[in-house]
């Protein structure tokens, strides 16, 4: 059972609280049913420990897909410690500082509110060619060129290539998308050097300065079936659990939080 609690400065409608009750169990996956994915791999030696540790885990991403879409420009071509700071400076810049429960959180900006800003003015931001595709993004969610909600309810075909249409997005930021906000759990497709380096230690024990193929990562992972997706992200988000309560160093050089 999960209470959520809903704080606004006026009454709102039941629609309201329908469908953002509705927003919530998409994002976070309430509804999606584990118990062919435990029973089909409980034994698995890698895996299984972890499903019984973190049994009930769901992945859960509660940005949009405009929001997710900056994050994942932000994310290009560096290491985390860079993206997070990018990431901070733009918030701070065109974001809204929100305050509750003596707690402060940085808000998104909404679509469009990029639309007067030069480039040079973001890139003085220190996010590099970065600003271009930031803007572009901006101005197409604006403009009502892509509709979450609906593309939700297409086919994996169907999103890929319209997610591929918008500017900036190539096959590995798409990827992620699959996965994160569309929840689909059979895909997987792409690995990224950091990643490749990472899954070499975690599956095959390998010297991240000397990787697995990709190919045979990918070919790894078959084994996982119609949950591969869904296999990997437990083991890496036990992974990363188990590095907030232990030093391990070969994790912290690939990671340079």
């Amino acid at each position: 059972m999960v209470e959520v609690k809903i704080y606004a400065h006026k009454k709102l409608s039941g629609s309201f609280i329908n469908s953002l009750i509705n927003e919530v169990e998409y994002a976070y996956n309430f509804k999606l049913d584990l118990k062919g994915f435990y029973k089909q791999f409980k034994g698995d030696k890698l895996l299984g420990p972890i499903i019984t540790k973190w049994r009930g885990m769901r992945p859960g991403h509660p940005s949009s897909l405009f929001e997710y879409l900056i994050i994942g420009i932000v994310l290009q071509n560096a290491s985390i410690k860079r993206s997070a700071q990018m990431f901070q400076t733009l918030l701070e810049n065109y974001g809204q500082l929100l305050e509750f429960d003596n707690k402060k959180l940085w808000c998104f900006w909404n679509p469009g509110a990029l639309q007067k800003v030069s480039d040079k003015k973001l890139r003085a931001l220190k996010v590099g060619y970065r600003s271009k595709s930031i803007k572009k993004i901006d101005s197409q969610f604006a403009k009502g060129l892509i509709n979450e909600t609906e593309l939700r309810k297409q086919s994996r075909e169907t999103q890929m290539n319209e997610l591929l249409k918008l500017y900036g997005v190539g096959p590995a930021t798409v990827w992620y998308i699959l996965f994160d906000v569309f929840h689909h759990w059979d895909f997987f497709n792409h690995i990224s050097p950091w990643e490749q380096k990472i899954y070499s230690k975690l599956f095959f024990n390998k010297d991240p300065e000397n990787p697995v193929a990709i190919k045979k990562l990918l070919k790894y992972f078959e084994k996982f079936g119609q949950y591969k997706q869904l296999a990997v992200h437990y083991i890496w988000e036990d992974l990363f659990w188990r590095r907030r309560n232990e030093n391990i160093p070969w994790l912290e050089k690939e990671t340079r939080l």
